[in-house]
């Protein structure tokens, strides 16, 4: 099992979830604490839904998921900056950064 740093709480393994990032090596995605939050549950009612999440958990789930959307942003707009300076866009779809030229006016 490895850990991903600086995400000491955050485990990737391959014989764990099909190597999804996990909490602490369980079987408790990444991605289902964050579509819990994204749908309304407060950290409290994830507790109590599974009480073998902790606090911490919960906060690193949110800063692993802020650090990946900035990772990939950046990349996206290294990689197009030539397109983005003659006005194209950048959108997100289906776990995707596609870049679109938009139509000179």
């Amino acid at each position: 099992m490895t850990t991903i740093k600086p995400f000491d709480r955050i485990t990737v393994d391959p014989n764990i979830m099909a190597g999804r990032p996990c909490i602490r090596g369980m079987r408790i995605q990444v991605s289902l604490i964050l579509n819990l939050i994204a749908n309304g549950m407060t950290t409290e009612d994830i507790i109590k839904a599974y009480p073998y999440i902790e606090p911490e958990d919960i906060s690193q789930c949110l800063h692993y998921a802020a650090w990946l959307a900035e990772d990939r942003c950046d990349m996206a707009i290294h990689r197009f900056s030539d397109a983005l300076e003659k006005g194209a866009i950048l959108s997100v779809n289906d776990k995707k950064i596609r870049c679109h030229l938009l139509p000179v006016k």
